[in-house]
């Protein structure tokens, strides 16, 4: 076990962790010092922070990508840095049973329970069983608004993005006539979604589990970060970030730790610890944890860095640009010279345009855009959609595709352009393929290629 930076923050981190993780390597961070590590697997980390506000504490997630946010000041930080390490030691029974059971092991203090309740479902009608079901089994606790409808509203939260949130397609074995009014919704192929309830003398645990597993942390996190930036009264008015960003907001609002496991086509799961002796104004106060396991392929590719060089601001793009990617730390008014890098972007979706788009609408109208290394996915939305760069814009590089029939392979060629902005290049038809050495011919139609040169 490695630590990285604040030593006096690991010192809250008992004694018998090291003994039982010795033979893992898990970087302990405060998560505000993340930069200060380099060449480290950050779904590795554990960032170890403290007095740390929820808003923060999303915003730590958002940028620096730390799956597990633990405070020292927390109800139990020996439990939440115990869940994290055992999340990340034993991920397998997280992917299979989901969180709840894993608080039946001795080792937690305050998080320990003795049993736990599991309710199955697989159609939208269901909703009223459970919640019925979820309402006798904690009628034995005290009668506060946590447990009145603090409980209720995370239930109608969970299992609403449980159902609402699963993938539409046939593939995915869900029918869904449409997601408002009366229409029903259900899993088919015998598939089940299912709800864990378990408590102990002073917590709450709830958790809903549905059997896709399709969800993006990264992207809930985005929604509920967002959220707190514009208000939760205009989140919900305009709709700013769906459903499910306004629901899990509320829940996070709810809960003192939550914990997300999603395992790529299996299963999603979002468990929350709640304390429920307290009143909601001194859970509103307490310290929050929050914790994330993803499985590989799960998460976006996307994926950018910025430096500023004399008077530009370079920005270098990689991965696909997609409906999980964020910009919304990017400012493009910092300098009057922007210069967009795509030499790593690998695709481009009609979500990912949206959110393209509206980054682009943020450029000042008197800063000049320089693009370099732009792919043929660039270049082929760059010709079709009006918007797409703004006006201010001069396209400096670009790739030109050729198509080998020796080996079925493509060759990309970097075509550079000089300052005459109507120039249009001429390209070579033909080159060595880089794969086989043969000859590759130009794989594009010249003149509905070059198109974005005179628009």
């Amino acid at each position: 076990m490695e630590v990285i930076g604040d030593s006096d923050l690991f010192k809250h981190i008992p004694d018998e962790f090291y003994k039982k993780f010795r033979d893992e390597i898990f970087f302990v961070i405060p998560s505000t010092q993340i930069k200060n590590a380099d060449n480290i697997d950050i779904s590795r980390c554990i960032g170890v922070t403290t007095k740390r506000s929820p808003t923060e504490i999303i915003n730590s997630v958002h940028k620096t990508g730390i799956p597990h946010i633990v405070q020292t000041d927390s109800i139990s930080s020996h439990d939440e840095i115990l869940v994290a390490l055992r999340m990340l030691s034993n991920s397998d029974d997280f992917y299979k049973n989901g969180a709840v059971p894993d608080f039946l092991k001795d080792e937690y203090k305050k998080y320990q329970i003795n049993d736990f309740k599991r309710i199955p479902f697989s159609c939208k009608h269901e909703f009223a069983r459970i919640e019925k079901q979820v309402s006798e089994e904690i009628s034995g606790l005290p009668r506060n608004e946590i447990t009145k409808n603090g409980i209720k509203v995370i239930l109608n939260e969970l299992f609403s993005n449980a159902i609402y949130s699963a993938p539409m397609e046939d593939d995915y074995g869900r029918v869904a006539p449409n997601r408002t009014g009366n229409a029903e919704i259900c899993y088919n192929n015998e598939r089940k979604g299912f709800v864990q309830l378990g408590y102990n003398d002073d917590f709450l645990f709830i958790e809903c589990v549905d059997p896709y597993g399709s969800l993006n942390p990264m992207t809930i996190i985005s929604q509920i970060r967002k959220s707190f930036h514009i208000g939760l009264e205009n989140t919900i008015k305009h709709n700013y970030t769906g459903g499910a960003g306004i629901g899990l907001r509320l829940v996070y609002n709810l809960s003192t730790s939550c914990i997300v496991c999603v395992d790529k086509g299996k299963l999603t799961s979002i468990c929350c610890i709640i304390p429920y002796r307290i009143s909601t104004r001194e859970l509103k106060n307490i310290s929050k944890n929050i914790h994330v396991l993803y499985s590989e392929g799960i998460m976006s590719s996307f994926k950018y860095s910025e430096e500023f060089v004399d008077d530009a601001h370079m920005i270098h793009f990689s991965g696909d640009i997609d409906e999980d990617s964020v910009f919304d730390d990017i400012k493009l008014s910092q300098k009057k010279k922007v210069i967009l890098d795509f030499q790593n972007i690998t695709g481009i979706n009609s979500c990912g345009i949206r959110e393209w788009i509206k980054l682009m609408k943020t450029v000042p109208s008197d800063s000049h855009v320089t693009c370099i290394h732009c792919q043929k996915e660039i270049i082929d939305q760059a010709n079709m959609i009006d918007g797409f760069f703004p006006d201010n814009t001069f396209i400096s590089s670009f790739y030109i595709p050729y198509f080998c029939e020796s080996c079925n392979e493509q060759t990309n060629i970097l075509a550079t352009r000089d300052d005459e902005p109507n120039k249009v290049p001429v390209p070579d038809q033909e080159t060595a393929c880089h794969n086989c050495g043969e000859m590759a011919e130009i794989d594009i139609i010249e003149k509905t290629y070059f198109k974005f040169i005179k628009k």
